[in-house]
């Protein structure tokens, strides 16, 4: 964990909005056929921030299920693969929710992270497809993704007390 007092402050509003600059990147470039560089740097540096907050003792699961999301996230967006990418989303959404929860349903903290899960996968895999072919990506489905991963973050990522 690098120890920076910036980073311990604003870690949970830094790691969200990095990953929703990457993937409106992303969506802008799709809509007009290109390949956005910038918004894969900052999908990696979102991810690799929230992977040095995150206090769990699976980091190996939570590190492969990251790399596994960037890597599905990539398959969908610009393949024609749109079942096996799902599931190679689905996939990386539950390495993710394992390598954070100790997979416990009665406790809060775990059933923010489970809906935040099920909510950024809604959102990739039926919402923002369905929008983009309408040339419509910036509507309720980055609203939702934009949601789901704030929660997520600031669930899984402890604030210091200053």
């Amino acid at each position: 964990m690098i120890n920076s007092l910036v980073l311990q402050t604003y870690s949970p509003i830094i790691a969200p909005l990095s990953f929703i600059y990457g993937v409106n990147f992303v969506e802008k470039e799709i809509l007009f056929n290109g390949y956005s560089s910038l918004g894969f740097l900052a999908m990696l540096l979102s991810f690799l921030l929230f992977y040095d907050r995150v206090e769990t003792k699976k980091k190996e699961y939570l590190s492969s299920g990251l790399g596994f999301f960037l890597f599905s996230y990539f398959l969908m967006k610009y393949t024609n693969i749109f079942i096996l990418s799902s599931i190679f989303l689905l996939v990386s959404l539950f390495l993710i929710g394992y390598g954070i929860s100790d997979m416990g349903l009665y406790s809060y903290k775990n059933q923010y992270i489970y809906l935040s899960l099920l909510l950024i996968f809604i959102s990739l895999v039926f919402l923002l497809p369905y929008q983009r072919d309408y040339m419509n990506a910036y509507n309720m489905s980055m609203l939702i993704l934009t949601f789901a991963f704030t929660v997520l973050v600031f669930t899984c990522i402890d604030i210091p007390n200053v």
